[in-house]
């Protein structure tokens, strides 16, 4: 009786513990269950805006360490200036459970640096990415090799899209990558009232642009600086690796992330994971919707900037971009309709032009004549005395921009004549970077070392892609000059990468580690 009793207080003592055991590997099965549901976020950008009047949304992606997306972001967390406007945020949700339609412009490379077995299989994944659209996507297909064009404008017909796609075959001996490149970038950036508001390029490519006369790297950043449409570029390349042509996989990926979009290199994986990788990254975004700022939606280049605060943490993104409105065609109402309105007032209108521009020849001719003086006068002989002012036009001051203009520019002041050996004022401003950064504003003398290292003239010590000196600005003969301090990831301007010293202009975009820096003169 005994041993049975202290065999059930035994027994009833295991069963808190096993209870215990039990809420504990539930609580690391769910833990597991929701990946990212309580990461830390690590990275956030503006991946991409669309503002067609009335609806106003950016796409952003917040990201942990490990690039995945962050669950469960509260708009509070969010703020948002247009110019020097405060924007309200009416929702901010995740885009994969909105089931909300994208765009795609899917740009083939149909020249031989593919092999026919290869491009089949790409095929084959194009294909099957059309089938999975949705009743709310669209794709468009630009084809570029020797000639780049435009095989289908935006559609939902997935058999036509399907035909069309399995009719491409390698056939071009030339590359025309950056043409191509813009010419899905304008396509994506129309304004149809019918377009979903996500736009996304997808194209697989080795980089490498060979038509001689083409676009160039400059004309494709050119196309970024506003609204820009994101990449999503697969690199791939053909054995054996050669330097040239990982010099055009970093081209490629610079295009892909200066875009806002993604670079994925094909080499361990198959071509299909690598369109499934993307296709998540594409749908792992935040949209955030805006109200409707105030002022007019005229197309001029506002930056937005935007600002992520967890905590002590603050992160800011910002891009340039244009308030539009839909695209609209005009409806042809026939000969019964605006201009059979406008049929009889044209005659009228037209004769009374006529008369006009007439009577001004006349009165120019007549004045002309009177103010020409005689062949062979003393007036006709004398020459206009050097620096006489007598026929100079006085022009009114340029009017000063203001809040309620904020798309005039305003006129540039006189900059002061610099002693010799002064140097020149410089503004690195960073367009994307994942850190908390202002502009830069230094006197280049003689020599500035922009690196990771504490010690930099300009440090950017969280790009862990920057090495501790990794280039560096000179003033050689009023020119400035950026040479590559033996970095591991190189030195890229305007998305080519340099060797040597390189001469910098105005405006040029410097990329070191994932840190891009618009130099400008000041």
């Amino acid at each position: 009786m005994g041993n049975q009793r202290r065999r059930s207080l035994a027994a009833c003592s295991w069963v808190p513990l096993t209870w215990l055991l039990g809420v504990l590997i539930g609580v690391v099965l769910l833990t597991q269950a929701v990946p990212g549901q309580a990461g830390e976020v690590d990275s956030f950008r503006i991946s991409q805006v669309c503002a067609i009047r009335p609806d106003f949304s950016a796409f952003l992606e917040i990201l942990d360490a490990d690039g995945h997306m962050v669950k469960n972001v509260q708009k509070d967390r969010l703020s948002a200036v247009l110019a020097t406007q405060t924007l309200q945020i009416k929702d901010l949700q995740d885009f994969s459970q909105l089931k909300g339609g994208v765009a795609y412009i899917l740009l083939v490379d149909i020249s031989k640096s593919l092999s026919a077995k290869e491009f089949t299989g790409m095929r084959q994944v194009l294909q099957k990415w059309i089938e999975g659209m949705g009743p709310q996507d669209r794709a468009a297909i630009i084809t570029f090799g020797t000639e780049v064009k435009t095989l289908q404008d935006f559609s939902n017909d997935k058999v036509l899209l399907n035909n069309l796609i399995g009719q491409l075959s390698v056939t071009d001996n030339n590359t025309q990558l950056h043409k191509g490149l813009i010419k899905a970038m304008e396509l994506g950036s129309r304004a149809d009232p019918d377009l979903p508001a996500r736009r996304v390029i997808i194209t697989l490519s080795d980089g490498q642009d060979d038509y001689a006369g083409g676009a160039t790297p400059k004309e494709v950043y050119e196309m970024m600086k506003t609204d820009p449409v994101p990449i999503y570029a697969i690199g791939y390349y053909r054995p054996p690796r050669k330097p040239q042509k990982e010099e055009a996989l970093k081209s490629l990926g610079a295009f892909a992330r200066t875009s806002g979009g993604s670079y994925f290199r094909a080499e361990a994986n198959t071509i299909p994971e690598m369109f499934n990788r993307m296709q998540q990254r594409i749908m792992d975004v935040y949209q955030v919707k805006f109200s409707g700022p105030a002022g007019n939606w005229d197309g001029a280049v506002r930056r937005l900037q935007m600002t992520y605060t967890e905590g002590p943490k603050v992160l800011n993104a910002g891009l340039d971009m244009r308030l539009r409105t839909q695209e609209v065609a005009g409806k042809d109402d026939g000969p019964k309709g605006f201009w059979a309105r406008m049929y009889p007032w044209g005659y009228a209108g037209g004769g009374l032009l006529l008369v006009i521009i007439i009577t001004v020849i006349i009165i120019s001719a007549m004045q002309k004549g009177a103010q020409m003086p005689p062949p062979g006068s003393l007036a006709a002989s004398v020459p206009e005395p050097e620096g006489s002012n007598l026929y100079q036009t006085v022009q009114a001051p340029a009017a000063q921009t203001t809040a309620a203009h904020p798309g005039l520019a305003l006129p540039l002041k006189p900059k002061p004549t610099a002693a010799r050996g002064a140097g020149k004022m410089l503004r690195l401003t960073p367009v994307r970077s994942e850190a908390v950064r202002q502009p830069y504003e230094v006197n280049l003398t003689d020599r500035l070392v922009i690196g990771r290292a504490a010690d930099c003239d300009v440090a950017l010590t969280e790009d862990k892609e920057v090495s501790r000196n990794h280039c560096e600005l000179t003033l050689e003969e009023e020119m400035i000059h950026i040479t590559d301090l033996g970095s591991k990831n190189g030195t890229l301007v305007n998305g080519v990468p340099i060797s040597g010293s390189h001469q910098l202009n105005h405006d040029d975009i410097i990329l070191v580690g994932k840190t891009e820096l618009r130099m400008t003169l000041v």
